[in-house]
Parts: structure tokens; C-alpha cells; sequence
């Protein structure tokens, strides 16, 4: 992937930048690493969920995404075709995303 498509990718779709420049260099790290199919990404941990939804999504276009807040029960049978981003209170990914 070329500095042009990833530069093209952040201003079409990343709405929440919320560290400033340093999300955004990291941002931009991840998506550069995504070279090959991925089931988790433990580098999105600690990340807003809106741009971890976005990263995922970029990456792997063709999964559902779905949201739980830390401590809320959910379903947990396994699903190949979604990635579940658990956050906390203030929006921060707390768990690492992945497929199931």
C-alpha cells in the first residue's frame, strides 16, 4: 500500500483523532502493517473504538463489527464472520479484537 492511498484512506474515513498527531502516526503504522488476511489485532488495544472500527474495517472489509462495553454481557458464541471491539467508559478499547 502506497503513502498516497493510506493518506487518501485517513481523509475519507478517519473522523476521531483522539491524541492528536501521535493517533494519527500510529494509525497510520497499523495500516501499514496490514499486509496479509489478520484475526486479531492486539495493536488496536488501548485505541479509541471508533478508529480501531475503522482500522478493522479497512483491513478486513468483509466482517461484521460489533460493540460491548467492559463488564456487559454479551453472547459469546463463536462467529467467523464478526470481530467484537470491547471498550470502556470512555471509548478506549480494552480488550484485544478479534474473530469469534
Amino acid at each position: 500500500m502506497d503513502k498516497e492511498k493510506i493518506l487518501q484512506f485517513l481523509k475519507e474515513n478517519v473522523l476521531v483523532i483522539s491524541l492528536g498527531t501521535i493517533s494519527l502516526i500510529l494509525l497510520i503504522v497499523i495500516i501499514c502493517m496490514a499486509t496479509k488476511t489478520k484475526d486479531t489485532w492486539p495493536e488496536l488495544n488501548g485505541i479509541n473504538k471508533d478508529c480501531a472500527q475503522k482500522v478493522i474495517f479497512y483491513e478486513r472489509p468483509d466482517l461484521k463489527i460489533v460493540y460491548g462495553l467492559d463488564g456487559t454481557a454479551y453472547m459469546t458464541k463463536y462467529d467467523k464472520n464478526q470481530v467484537r471491539i470491547v471498550y470502556d467508559k470512555d471509548g478506549m478499547v480494552v480488550q484485544v479484537p478479534k474473530i469469534g
